[in-house]
């Protein structure tokens, strides 16, 4: 929606509630960004992105929010996308006051947001549950459906059925857990931990290429092309503590993986 927003020249302001948002709203602003500067038509003007960044579990940040954007509205009309909205856990009153107090304030708001939770949408506001599982391999979709917030709170749907063919289960989840002998008091800066996700990694031979053989249309024979099997982007780490580029797991890691075969 935001792209089709740009394209239309409006002001779009990509909006973070909160540090459990940070990241996806930053993902969001440089995809956005990236789309904008590859796909849209050179030389055609477009609207313009803009991030903000602020913290619900804090009154005055709902109300900074409130009239920072209020005052953005161009001509009354104002256009939003915020993404991970709604608190990971507590309340969700911030986040309605916030959707409430906006609209009275800019009648022509155009807010698009989403969470992994339900319950967070103000009452009476258009609310589509998606939960086709099209991003995850069949082995990641049967851990995460193992989660608390699925099986025992119901703060997350259910999966529904996938709808499309899957030509492979995917490797199996792989745990680190930080726990016995070696492992240092903060898993963040665990050697012992950082050794088994490189190594872990390197066995994935991410970066790895394979020849594959393909028919001519010209000759009677096949040709070989090269292709990489998996690439970095295709990682995910997942941590239970908070890691940052300083993070000595994250610096040691990086050196590990480029060094160890």
């Amino acid at each position: 929606m935001a792209i089709q927003w740009l394209r239309c020249g409006h002001h779009v302001y990509i909006v973070s509630i909160g540090t459990w948002s940070d990241a996806a709203c930053s993902m969001l602003y440089f995809l956005l960004l990236q789309t904008v500067k590859t796909q849209l038509t050179a030389g055609a003007s477009h609207g313009q992105l803009h991030p903000l960044q602020y913290d619900f579990t804090h009154d005055e940040d709902v109300e900074k929010a409130v009239n920072d954007l209020s005052q953005a509205a161009m001509g009354g009309s104002l256009y939003v996308i915020a993404d991970e909205a709604g608190p990971e856990y507590g309340p969700v009153s911030q986040y309605q006051t916030f959707c409430a107090k906006l609209l009275t304030r800019v009648p022509r708001l155009h807010l698009w947001s989403a969470s992994c939770y339900h319950g967070h949408a103000p009452a009476g506001w258009q609310v589509e549950y998606l939960t086709r599982p099209l991003r995850s391999p069949p082995a990641v979709v049967r851990e995460v459906e193992q989660d608390l917030a699925i099986t025992g709170t119901h703060d997350v749907h259910m999966y529904s059925e996938r709808g499309v063919p899957v030509h492979a289960d995917g490797p199996p989840v792989k745990r680190v857990c930080h726990r016995g002998e070696g492992h240092s008091n903060r898993s963040g800066d665990c050697v012992t931990c950082c050794r088994e996700v490189a190594r872990f990694l390197r066995s994935l031979h991410v970066g790895a290429t394979v020849n594959v053989s393909t028919p001519s249309t010209t000759m009677n024979h096949t040709s070989g092309t090269t292709t990489t099997l998996l690439q970095w982007r295709d990682m995910l780490v997942l941590s239970w503590d908070g890691v940052s580029d300083n993070s000595g797991v994250v610096k040691d890691c990086k050196k590990r993986v480029s060094q160890c075969g």
